[in-house]
């Protein structure tokens, strides 16, 4: 969908293909609207990774509890939390390297490693909680409130067109209102930010299957958050390979089972089946 969004704004920015004789205010709106989904998207993601993590740092065995759990902290207050390394280390399950039979320069160079690891997600966790502390408002109060408006004007930021969205929420008081600026630029850097927590959430939940298959046994390491060397990348792996010759592990398979009641089935299929749009055909 970011791809298909993606190629629409490009299609927007230089007026081609459908958008070819659109007005400057037809524009506008076509890219008001992908601005404040992809705004949407990143909440969203905020709201689901810092959910993650608040699972992850509790017991495993309470996860399919803890993930259904709606009682959990806000996403601020869990992003707060990831900002202490401590999280961390219990999230990416990382072993006491007290405990480990290998030189103490391997350890070091271990240690050295989760650390800068580390740094980089705690750093995102700060990022993700400033872009929330700027947008969290507008993205509540654009679901319900006036969804219509996209775009009311443009402005200059360092020589780059910005659009001003508003999300208007008071019938009394409609200039009282919440908004964002965004431009392409911004929409770059959200794209990136999209596709980091996405990344990262795959590989949180890969480190907490592993965990469960090694029976509990801990991590040495799966991947890097920052560019290592080619020597030092060849350095981890041995000690990964090293590592895990001690370790037993069961693989684990997990299904999702959902029972979808026959009358809910027959509600969707008569509703598509009798569905006639040929009044929208062009």
């Amino acid at each position: 969908m970011l791809n298909e969004h993606g190629k629409t704004l490009e299609d927007v920015r230089s007026r081609t293909g459908p958008f070819e004789n659109y007005s400057e205010k037809e524009l506008a709106f076509v890219e008001g609207r992908i601005y404040v989904e992809l705004v949407e998207r990143v909440c969203q993601l905020i709201e689901d990774f810092s959910s993650l993590c608040f699972v992850l740092w509790n017991r495993l065995s309470d996860f399919p509890l803890n993930i259904l759990n709606r009682d959990k902290p806000k996403p601020n207050k869990l992003l707060k939390e990831l900002t202490d390394q401590a999280r961390w280390f219990t999230i990416l399950r990382y072993p006491n390297l007290d405990t480990l039979e290998m030189s103490t320069e391997d350890k070091e160079f271990l240690r050295q490693h989760y650390e800068r690891n580390i740094r980089v997600l705690r750093n995102l966790a700060k990022i993700l909680e400033e872009f929330r502390k700027i947008h969290w408002e507008f993205y509540t109060k654009h679901k319900h409130a006036n969804p219509l408006v996209y775009g009311i004007t443009k402005i200059d930021i360092g020589g780059e067109p910005t659009l001003v969205i508003p999300a208007f929420y008071d019938v009394e008081h409609p200039e009282t209102t919440k908004g964002i600026l965004m431009n392409y630029s911004m929409y770059k850097m959200q794209r990136k930010i999209t596709n980091t927590i996405i990344e990262l959430m795959g590989d949180l939940l890969d480190r907490a299957i592993s965990f469960i298959e090694r029976d509990g046994k801990p991590i040495i390491e799966s991947v890097s958050y920052y560019k290592m060397s080619t020597a030092d990348t060849q350095r981890l792996q041995y000690l990964i390979a090293d590592y895990n010759k001690s370790i037993m592990r069961t693989p684990i398979e997990i299904k999702l089972s959902v029972n979808v009641p026959g009358e809910v089935l027959q509600r969707f299929s008569k509703f598509y089946g009798n569905l006639d749009l040929s009044a929208l055909d062009k």
